[in-house]
């Protein structure tokens, strides 16, 4: 092509809640950003459809340049606890930061002004107040008003996440940056390091048949628009073939169709090239015992059906795999496939079949 097909698409098929814990500091890429995603611009609802429940909205007419602010809560999965936390949304995040952050900051730590008489902004300061002795704060705790144990500080810490600023519910910093959580969207979850795995609740979603067959219509309709704007003639079966090939990994079908682009048309000859070359790369790397490109070519093709392998294989090893050990070969990727059915990662039950292969097989 002309140019590079290039297009934005968030297709979360798994959703990681990821909670930073105190021991986040020997993980490398496990740490919070306090400020992250400049060109993010969220809405209340963006929050609201992930499980976060508004208990009130904010007047912000005193709050400067902010949009909006609310008082909410998530509930934990699979407790009966929930996290208090306080949203305020700006037009962007240069705003946020110039202007909000330090309006936030009075709101929180152990000097918090809680008091509707002392606070600049007085809507929600009975909402950042919590109560109980001191609340775990410990000895040294202060705040403008300290004659009740119903004034202490709700939240410790607070992030900016593209235009919103998030104030964290936590009796201490630590405690504050546990409970403002990140979202990881993945296709794999399997490709999500278990240091990170170990912090994250999973929820996966499956669509259904009907719900899949119109997202790749969508998906089509794009994809022509794509084609025709740089001038790239196609076939309308190859490119539906294509779509259905790697849906719903659309960032894949994008790569595909820029990748097989250069002769200019779109034809059943893609298809054939996806599938012919990608195996003949396979087998040069299984006979020279090359596993960092083999296992790199693993990540690559897995897509959502680890078995078709399997089967790939199989169908191509005659011309490549010398022939007394053929029949090796076809036990190997029965057993393989068998285990697939019960493996939690399907990756790694790929890559062991495959070094066995690589490692007891001769090749022609």
């Amino acid at each position: 092509m002309k140019k590079n097909i290039f297009i934005s698409i968030l297709l979360p098929l798994v959703v990681l809640i990821f909670s930073c814990s105190s021991a986040s500091d020997e993980l490398p890429g496990a740490n919070i950003e306090k400020i992250s995603n400049p060109d993010v611009n969220l809405e209340l609802e963006d929050i609201t459809s992930l499980g976060f429940k508004k208990n009130k909205t904010y007047k912000v007419k005193d709050l400067p340049e902010a949009k909006s602010a609310y008082y909410g809560f998530l509930k934990i999965p699979k407790t009966k606890e929930s996290i208090d936390y306080e949203l305020r949304f700006y037009e962007n995040q240069e705003k946020a930061l110039s202007i909000g952050v330090e309006w936030v900051e009075e709101r929180i730590g152990k000097d918090a002004i809680l008091t509707k008489g002392d606070a600049t902004w007085k809507e929600g300061v009975k909402d950042a107040r919590t109560c109980g002795g001191d609340s775990g704060h410990g000895a040294g705790y202060s705040l403008v008003v300290a004659s009740s144990t119903c004034n202490l500080a709700k939240y410790f810490d607070y992030f900016v996440y593209g235009n919103m600023i998030i104030l964290c519910q936590g009796k201490d910093i630590e405690q504050s940056v546990n409970n403002c959580r990140f979202i990881l969207t993945c296709n794999f979850k399997n490709r999500i390091i278990e240091p990170l795995h170990s912090r994250c609740g999973v929820y996966e979603f499956n669509t259904s048949k009907k719900d899949m067959a119109e997202l790749c219509g969508e998906f089509m309709t794009r994809c022509k628009e794509i084609l025709h704007e740089e001038d790239v003639k196609y076939d309308q079966q190859p490119l539906a073939e294509l779509i259905m090939k790697f849906a719903p990994d659309w960032r894949r079908v994008l790569n595909e169709l820029q990748r097989y682009s250069s002769t200019g048309t779109i034809d059943t000859g893609v298809l054939v090239s996806l599938t012919e070359s990608k195996y003949d790369d396979l087998f040069n790397f299984l006979k020279a015992k090359d596993f960092k490109k083999m296992r790199a070519w693993v990540v690559n093709n897995i897509d959502t059906d680890a078995s078709a392998i399997f089967r790939g294989i199989y169908d191509r090893m005659t011309d490549r795999i010398a022939p007394q050990s053929v029949p090796q070969v076809v036990l190997i990727l029965a057993d393989y496939q068998y285990k697939n059915a019960f493996v939690a990662d399907h990756e790694l039950n790929v890559v062991a079949c495959l070094t066995e292969v690589m490692s007891d097989v001769q090749f022609n």
